[in-house]
């Protein structure tokens, strides 16, 4: 992990504050979703409450950006009421399109597409969900949409709100080197807090998977699941 000295923090970087957003009704059902729309459980919306208050103390946010789905958007809109700020939301933010395994139970997917689902499991930026994305185009579009931002917005500090699987792949791809590595990430947890700098087309990391502020309102996936 990278940290950077007060000495090289000027106008020239941008600070990205990269959240997953708040547990969902799919995830409490252990359902696989991708691109469904699903809400946040009461959980989750403490969650994104408790991120809220605490990103606002933390950090002078100047834009929020979210995943135009509403687990990610509901996550984002909170700390933009806080501060009075608009959710520019992107479809490019988008979880993975999982095809057929969308709204399925991780077990039955285990069954169904053992052969599919093995590779995700394994070895996941060579995965393709059947009928669906593979990691490296949701990769792709994630860190261009990514590093878009970042450059747009040089000396400010923004906040995206996104999901489990882009986030995953960003860090396999700047905090790894390569998104070859991303089987060696683990994934964050929701309403979880990921620090970066973005400079020179580049991004280090300051913190990964920060959930301090969520206290006793932490959740976690099951391992072996996903």
């Amino acid at each position: 992990m990278n940290t950077m000295n007060n000495n090289e923090c000027n106008s020239l970087k941008t600070t990205v504050i990269l959240i997953r957003h708040g547990q969902s009704t799919t995830n409490l059902d252990l359902v696989f979703t991708g691109q469904g729309d699903t809400d946040l459980t009461e959980l989750g919306r403490t969650q994104a409450e408790l991120l809220g208050k605490w990103a606002t103390k933390e950090y002078r946010i100047d834009r929020i950006y979210s995943s135009d789905l509403k687990r990610a958007y509901e996550t984002a809109k909170v700390t933009a009421d806080i501060l009075g700020l608009q959710v520019e939301r992107s479809a490019a933010l988008r979880e993975i399109n999982c095809g057929d395994w969308e709204d399925v139970k991780f077990e039955e997917i285990r069954e169904r597409f053992s052969k599919d689902y093995s590779v995700w499991l394994n070895r996941i930026e060579d995965a393709h969900c059947t009928n669906g994305e593979t990691v490296r185009e949701m990769a792709d579009r994630v860190i261009r949409e990514i590093t878009r931002i970042a450059r747009e917005n040089t000396g400010k500090t923004v906040m995206i709100v996104s999901h489990g699987t882009p986030i995953r792949a960003f860090q396999a791809r700047f905090e790894k080197g390569s998104i070859d590595l991303m089987h060696e990430v683990n994934w964050v947890p929701n309403a979880s807090s990921t620090e970066c700098e973005y400079r020179d087309g580049g991004f280090s990391f300051c913190r990964i998977g920060c959930t301090d502020y969520l206290k006793d309102a932490k959740t976690t996936l099951p391992r072996g699941l996903v």
